[in-house]
């Protein structure tokens, strides 16, 4: 009768330690769902091989189960088909252009000087608007 007793009592599964945490059951069930949609996300993925006996040990925590596995996510470091590059180095470069930077910094500046002879108090506003960025 013991053994009954235990099954019908709501429980949270503390993976790290392997002990089974008496819950009330909205406990329970608030852990698990939040627990739940992370495993569904992952099994969609195919990173998480939990089989449906063992799904009472989900915690959420897939990097330290041992249930985790790889699934679809690809590595960057994975070669091409030619062997010759990986696909980091396919990936393109969003920073700036250095020809950019220089075009966008004498346009400032042509701005500022515009600003100078136009309001003698020109640096007041661009020291002020300097701090406002920062």
């Amino acid at each position: 009768m013991a053994n009954h007793e235990n099954l019908s009592t709501p429980f949270i599964y503390l993976r790290s330690t392997g002990e089974k945490i008496s819950v009330t059951k909205e406990q329970r069930d608030a852990f698990y769902k939040e627990s739940d949609r992370i495993r569904h996300k992952e099994q969609h993925h195919h990173r998480c091989m939990c089989s449906k006996k063992h799904l009472w040990e989900c915690d959420g925590d897939c990097i330290a189960c041992k249930y985790h596995a790889a699934g679809d996510t690809l590595s960057l470091d994975i070669p091409t088909e030619d062997g010759e590059v990986n696909m980091y180095d396919c990936i393109p470069d969003s920073s700036p252009s250095m020809e950019n930077v220089i075009a966008d910094r004498l346009l400032l500046d042509q701005l500022f000087n515009r600003l100078r002879e136009l309001d003698p108090d020109a640096d007041t506003i661009i020291q002020l608007s300097c701090l406002h960025q920062q």
